[in-house]
């Protein structure tokens, strides 16, 4: 460009804001001026020269003993994945959030130890949600001392969270001791999830929580509730070999509109066994709830529903409770080859 060019351009180049006139600039000129000849600053870097940052599609923790004290939070479709032989020491309110796949598969003689750095000091919640979150795995785990936590606008309520993850597989875990909280492992809008060989111990509220869930458990052993053992809402579910002893509540609850299938299960020592309430459905089989306050108890309880639910109890034994079945109607439930001491219509 020759320099009466440039003189052209820029002279054409500023209006005043107000009056919209041109604006002309004084060009002083200097001796050798050379235009197609310029030096630019070699220190600072343009945006459009840095390359963008690899995004690492998965997060690895472990082998070894971690210290973690902050958040690990992953992005979306980023999973985390923790390594067979880690320990995990949590520091206080510290939470663990996939955004993609948590996978957690230890193996039976390394396996995957979460739990907190200081025992008076509760960390906060591990788990995964959205879409990206289906296949999550947890395998040989011990995951204890956690809590609640407020993270992503989302109120984590369960110290072992799940939200919106289908194909959940959870198998020879335990989970015991958290400090705070509704439950100790909780599942939302979730299906087929499948549980099995599960050991909950010293549950603060609920030990396994199932909202809006369609899933199977299997071989689930539950020791020392501090409210339910197995609270269902809204939950298509078909569960074995269940044992359940010593709950604040109920062994089981089954609310607003749930569909169960329960066999080969023992209650004992709680409250009520079974509760049964807001037009939701049980088939009980081969199975034993005795030292209860309640054997199983059929009411209404949100108005939202038309009525209580229905039991049927098939071979199965309900006796040496407080109470052993109460309902509100005769019609309630159905007992086939079943021995049932006393029932009560309230």
């Amino acid at each position: 460009m020759s320099l009466s060019d440039f003189e052209n351009k820029i002279k054409k180049s500023f209006k005043n804001s107000l009056s919209k006139k041109n604006i002309i600039p004084k060009i002083k000129k200097t001796s050798n001026m050379i235009l197609n000849n310029f030096s630019y600053n070699k220190v600072s870097m343009h945006p459009w020269n840095l390359k963008k940052p690899k995004i690492l599609n998965e997060l690895v923790l472990g082998p070894g003993e971690i210290q973690l004290n902050k958040n690990l939070i992953s992005l979306p479709n980023q999973q985390i994945k923790i390594l067979p032989g880690t320990t995990l020491l949590m520091f206080k309110d510290v939470s663990i959030i996939s955004q993609g796949k948590l996978i957690l598969k230890g193996d039976k003689d390394k396996p995957i130890i979460i739990k907190s750095l200081d025992p008076s000091r509760p960390w906060g919640v591990i788990g995964a949600i959205g879409k990206f979150s289906d296949g999550s795995v947890l395998e040989n785990c011990q995951i204890s001392g956690g809590s609640k936590s407020y993270l992503l606008n989302i109120f984590f309520t369960g110290m072992i969270s799940f939200n919106w993850s289908d194909r959940l597989k959870i198998n020879n875990c335990y989970f015991a001791n958290n400090y705070s909280g509704d439950d100790t492992l909780r599942v939302i809008n979730s299906n087929k999830v499948e549980l099995n060989k599960i050991f909950f111990e010293n549950c603060f509220g609920d030990c396994l929580d199932f909202d809006y869930v369609k899933g199977k458990l299997n071989n689930i052993k539950i020791y020392n509730s501090g409210n339910d053992g197995l609270d269902f809402m809204g939950s298509v579910s078909d569960l074995k070999n269940i044992k359940i002893e010593k709950f604040t509540d109920k062994g089981i609850s089954v609310g607003e509109k749930s569909k169960l299938k329960i066999a080969n299960t023992l209650l004992v020592n709680g409250n009520i066994g079974i509760a049964v309430k807001d037009n939701s459905i049980v088939e009980l089989n081969d199975s034993e709830i005795k030292n209860n306050n309640f054997g199983i108890d059929i009411y209404k309880k949100n108005w939202r529903f038309s009525d209580s639910g229905h039991i049927t109890i098939n071979k199965s034994l309900i006796n040496n409770n407080g109470i052993d079945l109460r309902t509100t109607n005769l019609k309630s439930f159905e007992n086939n080859f079943s021995k049932i001491n006393n029932v009560v219509i309230d």
